[in-house]
């Protein structure tokens, strides 16, 4: 729930009113790393930020056996994937 809250939040901070700026293409690898704020965010960002949230949710997906990528968007926009693992049901 920790990821989910944290990535809507920073689509909220990063977000012009309807829309997402994306994260530009040379700054997809980097996202996730600590203290890294694309140049978009910094220009465009709502409040001021560490650059720890995707670290965070990166740290937290790991931890739990997923991965978490983040993608650019044709429109300009950005998604990002959390895969987790299922339960082994035992």
């Amino acid at each position: 729930m920790r990821v989910v809250l944290n990535l809507l939040e920073n689509a909220a901070n990063y977000s012009p009113a309807d829309r997402g700026q994306g994260i530009d293409g040379a700054d997809l690898p980097r996202a996730f790393e600590p203290f890294f704020r694309a140049q978009t965010a910094q220009r465009n960002a709502t409040t001021g930020g560490l650059g720890l949230g995707l670290t965070l949710c990166r740290r937290v997906v790991e931890a739990h056996g997923g991965t978490i990528e983040a993608h650019g968007t044709p429109d300009g926009g950005a998604t990002m994937s959390v895969l987790l693992p299922t339960g082994t049901g035992g």
